[in-house]
């Protein structure tokens, strides 16, 4: 259902996936023969709707200009070539106030074509028969959780209430305005700088949905959809409808923004500032595990121009090694380091083992029958590289290339009863990496790797990225995941994972590490431990006087 052949570019990439699957088609275009058509208002009425939506509007145009990337996903292209071979119904829909419905001979017209489903993207709100033409209904894209919000505009409301989280969802219509039937839902961080930052990449990764729906209504049924835990939550909102803010909402919001980026800038002048991860470590002792006591942790020396990062640990012939992520400024890259913890917690001077000349971070260290193994970050290149100990801990060798030309990050490989899997958040193109963990399985380290059915497994900015290898406590998986919602790497959630198979996953809330734990620590995302240590690292704001800068200028 369109308002023209023209629409967004993640309107057209949804179309073009369903084209270009093998499975799904469009076979209807259901179009609006008047979108622009209004009924007239008196001037009184059109000045105080004038006055309500102007500004917003102005600013919307405004962020976008300033903020758009070269994959925006608001940009308008053409769907005639897309939908070529398609059949093209226009209709001239019977509105009042916000409200579009269908007159009888428009409902046959699309009845006879015997669809599976309808898509929303056009005509204003739809009530009536059009929402039971489709066997499963009209799918609608609302860009914002319908447990919090619903009307309009998306992203905005997120914004000005300080919510560090704004969702999408994907939901099959029904009379209550947002309060469809959903069964599709993920949760993406609120830009506080910026509505087209926080909305580009949400839009995008929204852009999936529909695909990956599409595909499970073929592979598995509408039973399958019913079945989903979105599906049939029960409807508590008790919220109002949301609207384009006012004038006098506006006002507040761009006297807010203009004084904290003017207060940024001024600090900026006479302060600047370096973020400084560092990482620490304790020996574990009859005291609970970090989850529960964070107390008794040693930092870990960094030398001036670096930090380091992504702690893991590994005991091997009786000696406990830390591999981490060791970052240059100068460089402005990372190799990867480690260091052994000896007698008394004695370290020894940090050696670094792999350095290729581009950026590699997070170090997922492991052993597999008697061979250690290691899988870095290596998302500068879009690759998966698998490395194997040739003389642990000092040298190193590419084994293969797990994944070519994916943004993938933070790639974690668990293994039980002889099998592997692999955990790893990937972003869609123009989305963030993130929200959305990805698990696939294999046979064999070196073997080829089947993506999970219900990928990706987790979509939620607060727990999806890994943050550390997986570990059991009290007889439960559970898997570290990093809370990024109010900044990158803010804070570490942990999950019991119920479910894991080659048909099915489920996981839980299970526990959480504030970055508090340290004096001073703003983030903290990756934890790691053996039956003898536990590693922590966190994130400190280094701040000096920018007359050291113009010192070092004039000298």
């Amino acid at each position: 259902m369109l308002n023209s052949l023209t629409a967004t570019r993640w309107v057209a990439k949804i179309v073009a996936d369903i084209q270009e699957s093998s499975f799904a088609e469009v076979v209807l275009v259901v179009r609006n023969s008047s979108p622009h058509a209004a009924p007239k208002k008196p001037w009184r009425q059109l000045l105080k709707t004038y006055w309500t939506h102007s500004l917003f509007e102005r600013y919307r145009r405004w962020d976008r200009q300033r903020h758009r990337k070269e994959l925006d996903a608001f940009e308008e292209t053409d769907l005639t070539g897309i939908l070529k071979n398609a059949s093209i119904l226009l209709v001239q829909p019977i509105s009042k106030g916000f409200v579009d419905r269908f007159a009888k001979e428009d409902i046959a017209r699309i009845r006879e074509a015997n669809l599976d489903v309808l898509f929303r993207f056009g005509f204003r709100i739809i009530r009536g028969e059009i929402l039971s033409c489709a066997k499963h209904g009209v799918w609608s894209f609302h860009h914002a959780d319908n447990r919090e919000y619903r009307g309009a505009p998306p992203g905005f409301w997120e914004m000005y209430e300080g919510n560090p989280v704004t969702g999408s969802i994907l939901q099959v219509l029904t009379e209550s305005l947002d309060g469809g039937r959903v069964i599709y839902r993920s949760l993406s961080a609120t830009d506080f700088e910026s509505l087209h930052l926080t909305l580009n990449p949400l839009y995008w990764k929204t852009s999936e949905f529909a695909i990956r729906r599409l595909c499970d209504l073929y592979t598995y049924g509408w039973g399958y959809i019913q079945s989903l835990e979105v599906f049939n939550e029960a409807d508590s909102y008790k919220k109002g409808i949301y609207r384009t803010p006012p004038t006098p909402v506006m006002l507040r919001f761009l006297t807010r923004l203009a004084l904290r980026k003017i207060y940024r800038r001024c600090r900026s002048l006479l302060v600047g500032e370096r973020t400084q991860w560092f990482i620490a470590y304790r020996a574990r002792t009859d005291k609970p595990s970090a989850l529960t006591d964070r107390t008794g942790f040693r930092l870990v020396p960094w030398p001036r121009g670096r930090f380091y990062a992504d702690p893991f640990l590994l005991k091997h012939d009786g000696k406990t090694y830390v591999f981490f992520e060791d970052f240059d400024f100068k460089k402005n890259r990372a190799a990867i380091s480690y260091f052994e913890i000896g007698d008394q917690g004695r370290l020894s001077v940090p050696q670094r083992v792999l350095d290729n000349g581009y950026h590699m971070s997070y170090p997922y260290l492991f052993e597999s029958h008697g061979i250690i193994y290691m899988i870095p970050e290596t998302r500068a290149r879009k690759t998966i590289e698998l490395y194997r100990a040739t003389e642990f801990p000092r040298n190193w060798e590419l084994v293969r290339i797990m994944a070519h030309d994916v943004l993938a990050v933070d790639t974690t490989v668990f293994e039980q009863s002889g099998k592997f899997w692999l955990f790893t958040n990937i972003a869609v193109s123009g989305g963030s990496t993130f929200d959305e963990l990805h698990l696939f399985y294999s046979d064999s380290l070196e073997g080829e790797w089947t993506p999970h059915p219900k990928n990706p497994i987790v979509s939620d900015v607060r727990r999806a990225r890994p943050a550390g290898a997986l570990f059991f406590e009290g007889g439960k998986l559970i898997r570290p995941g990093q809370d990024c919602s109010l900044r990158y790497g803010y804070a570490l959630n942990f999950s019991e994972i119920e479910t894991l198979s080659e048909s099915d996953y489920e996981e839980k809330p299970y526990n959480r590490i504030e970055p508090d734990w340290c004096h001073g620590s703003i983030c903290t995302h990756t934890y790691n431990r053996t039956e003898e240590f536990e590693v922590l690292d966190g994130m400190k704001l280094g701040r000096y006087p920018r007359l050291l800068d113009w010192i070092k200028n004039r000298g």
